[in-house]
């Protein structure tokens, strides 16, 4: 129980020890190192994220109060590896641990949330703007099964990928540029501003995917006995449309566009219209449905009509088109250092020769990017 005089001092200590550069506690309990670290944690503004790091029994305490701990795995047995979040073998495999995988895992678990938050805010808002339109007459726009498929079929494999593979910077040059590691530490990609601008989106991508429809085909496109498709098949076409503009709006936000990602932001779109199509058969049309073969033939409707795919192709167009114009205005008029890192990492501008580089030398930046040289 500290008495007034060592709170004071605790504190004194803190004050001092922010205005150096490194503090070097020399002597300490395993008790001590972790109040250093609750001290730094719990009492500096703005919060810090802290990290311990330890290679012994005595570092367990400390390895655990810290928000990330790292243990390394050597002549001091396995107790702090099997405390800590990672483990590493050697002190030298910190920087890539953290420059690297840390920075690279940031950035990718960002656009997961937000972009899971995004995709559902859309889809969950097309249903509330069909309720206000049809006078909340409780008739449902999608099918059952269509719509439960949308989380964990038409738009899940690509953001999986996308979470596990992405990478905005080559491994060399994130190294080369420990700056970058400043945008995960003052939380740039991760909150409540970039919250609102996805939600803002999907409100947006929303209000092109429903109203377009609406105004284009309801009253106004008959079939050959005189008659609209109905309702199903008018929801079937928003859906499909909501479901090709979520995929290709991951491809946005893809800075290392491969043939798997391609794929994956593919197979999601593709996986809808064949699901659609064998549910429509007539062995399969009555699942989920309220009222028996329901759904029977929808599919075969929507896709024979030419108008429909006109539909899709311009809903898609005009809610990717916002996205695509802010994120040119912002990459070429208010660039971050990545992203002058990344055209030269590519070969662009005088950078790199031989494209993305993994070795020593190459590109440096400034936190701004403003200064800027290929060395």
């Amino acid at each position: 129980q500290a008495n007034e005089a060592g709170i004071k001092l605790m504190f004194d200590f803190l004050n001092f020890a922010k205005k150096c550069k490194a503090v070097i506690a020399c002597r300490v309990s395993p008790d001590q190192k972790r109040q250093v670290v609750t001290l730094v944690r719990k009492h500096t503004s703005p919060a810090p994220m802290t990290m311990s790091i330890g290679d012994g029994a005595n570092d367990v305490p400390m390895i655990l109060e810290a928000h990330v701990g790292v243990g390394i795995s050597g002549n001091e047995g396995m107790q702090a590896v099997r405390s800590a979040d990672y483990a590493i073998a050697q002190f030298a495999y910190l920087q890539p641990l953290m420059l690297v995988h840390g920075r690279d895992n940031y950035k990718r678990i960002s656009v997961v949330v937000m972009y899971s938050l995004y995709k559902n805010c859309f889809l969950v808002t097309s249903l509330f703007y069909y309720g206000v339109y049809s006078g909340f007459t409780a008739t449902a726009l999608y099918d059952s099964l269509m719509l439960a498929g949308f989380n964990p079929g038409w738009s899940f494999v690509g953001i999986i990928l996308f979470g596990i593979v992405e990478k905005d910077l080559s491994r060399g040059v994130a190294l080369q540029n420990p700056e970058l590691y400043r945008e995960g530490i003052e939380n740039r990609d991760f909150n409540m501003g970039v919250l609102a601008r996805w939600a803002l989106a999907g409100l947006l991508s929303t209000t092109f995917c429903f109203f377009i429809p609406t105004a284009i085909a309801v009253g106004k496109i008959a079939s050959s006995t005189g008659q609209d498709d109905g309702l199903l098949p008018f929801g079937t076409n928003i859906l499909q449309a909501l479901v090709i503009a979520v995929n290709l709006r991951l491809l946005l936000e893809t800075n290392n566009v491969t043939l798997w990602s391609l794929g994956s932001y593919a197979f999601g779109i593709v996986l809808f219209i064949f699901g659609s199509l064998l549910h429509s058969l007539w062995p399969l049309s009555s699942f989920f449905t309220k009222v028996p073969f329901e759904y029977y033939d929808v599919a075969m409707v929507l896709n024979k009509n030419g108008i429909s795919w006109l539909i899709q192709l311009l809903v898609v167009v005009m809610v990717l088109i916002p996205d695509f114009i802010a994120k040119y205005v912002r990459r070429t008029y208010f660039p971050k250092a990545a992203d002058i890192l990344r055209e030269l990492d590519n070969g662009y501008g005088g950078g790199t020769e031989g494209g993305r580089t993994e070795g020593k030398g190459g590109i440096h930046a400034n936190e701004d990017g403003k200064a800027l040289s290929a060395l």
